[in-house]
């Protein structure tokens, strides 16, 4: 997988929350379009439309409980994880030590990191390096730490100095902000480009004391010597999903095109929304019933009427003059 930065509408930046993320913020909207349709039509789709909000809404809310419990300590919610385990993990902890722990746990399962270590295989970039990842899980498995980090290290620089070849950049020589990815939960602002800060930290002074972060710098130029533990590996493989993320949401995020919208279309739209609001201010509610004298010919029997043959006769380019806008 090779892929360019993005530029213009799609440049991303971190975001604050996950319901900050732009598919999270169009299927909202979308989602508030469907339900006020459904209080016209299609009233038997209104539990369906309300059960993906829920979801929705839940997504939001254990994506934005992890990294508010794990972000500080530089983990980072990636695609691989499953969002039942993680709310399961952070209801049954109650402070960030104890998160860490039972993370570290899922990753501790051979089964899964197998499975998670071979879906790598998608990226052009990694596959070619899968010799090293298989020699980093087993080493992982074996307990042996250090080596698994430095396979790791290994990958990450080089895969992301393949990603971009106009770039010609590891890992290593990226800044924080280089690595934001568009649209997606690596993207969160104590994510990825969070967690780099601390990957990218400069370490010249010999650090004797055991360390529990992913000290890219110090571990690779020998200033950092103790980071042989679970905790450094489990960060590496964690960076490496994350990055795996980074490298799908900006190849998706420069293929997708936002066209300029002309002079004319932003003047329909301004004159829309100001007959919008007029129509607000002067709207004043009625009744009228099948009794009253000019029931027939009232424009909004009329307008019911047309569409309810419409809907009838299955004439859905009709039926669709009638959806409200969203």
């Amino acid at each position: 997988m090779a892929g360019k930065s993005p530029k213009g509408p799609n440049k991303p930046s971190a975001y604050g929350s996950a319901a900050d993320l732009p598919s999270y913020r169009e299927l909202t909207q979308e989602i508030q379009g469907f339900k006020l349709l459904t209080l016209f039509i299609a009233r038997g789709q209104r539990e369906e439309i309300l059960v993906v909000e829920r979801q929705m809404k839940r997504l939001t809310r254990v994506v934005d409980d992890f990294y508010e419990r794990l972000g500080p300590r530089n983990w980072i919610f990636h695609d691989m994880l499953s969002v039942d385990s993680i709310e399961q993990l952070l209801a049954e902890t109650s402070d960030a030590e104890s998160a860490e722990e039972r993370l570290i746990e899922m990753y501790r399962d051979p089964e899964t990191m197998k499975w998670w270590t071979m879906r790598l295989r998608s990226y052009q970039g990694l596959r070619e390096r899968l010799h090293q990842i298989e020699r980093a899980r087993e080493h992982y498995d074996a307990e042996q730490y250090d080596s698994c980090v430095l396979h790791l290290i290994a990958v990450m620089d080089g895969f992301v100095n393949d990603f971009e070849p106009g770039e010609r950049q590891g890992l290593h020589s990226r800044q924080p902000g280089e690595m934001a990815a568009w649209d997606s939960v690596v993207g969160h602002h104590m994510g990825l480009t969070h967690a780099m800060a601390t990957f990218t930290k400069t370490i010249k002074k010999r650090v004797g004391e055991e360390v529990f972060e992913l000290y890219r710098h110090g571990i690779m130029h020998g200033s950092v010597v103790r980071f042989d533990n679970v905790v450094v590996a489990t960060k590496a493989w964690n960076m490496l999903f994350a990055v795996a993320d980074w490298a799908t949401a900006t190849t998706r995020a420069a293929e997708t095109k936002e066209p300029e919208p002309s002079w004319g279309e932003i003047w329909s739209a301004l004159k829309r929304h100001a007959a919008y609001n007029k129509y607000q201010r002067e709207f004043a509610a009625t009744t009228v019933e099948s009794s009253d004298p000019g029931f027939a010919t009232h424009e909004m029997v009329v307008l019911a009427s047309e569409f309810l043959r419409a809907w009838e006769h299955g004439r859905w380019g009709v039926v669709a003059k009638f959806t409200p806008p969203i």
